[in-house]
């Protein structure tokens, strides 16, 4: 949802031709906000107890997520 918030701001923003306040929104907020997400996946999945495979598998897809979102 905070993803689709900040897309949305961003084209808003930047067809108002107020592009600095777009890249704070689209790429700050969103960046700031799956840190947040993949710091606690990270540790949320260190402190898992099942088989560690899922552990690693939830690392990998929140860091493949986190990059695919920043380019």
């Amino acid at each position: 949802m905070v993803i689709l918030l900040t897309s949305v701001s961003f084209l808003v923003l930047i067809m108002n031709d107020l592009i600095v306040t777009a890249l704070v929104v689209g790429y700050v907020l969103s960046v700031t906000y799956n840190l947040v997400a993949t710091v606690g996946v990270g540790r949320s999945a260190g402190r898992y107890e099942g088989e560690r495979r899922w552990a690693d598998l939830a690392r990998i897809v929140t860091v493949g997520g986190m990059i695919m979102n920043v380019t």
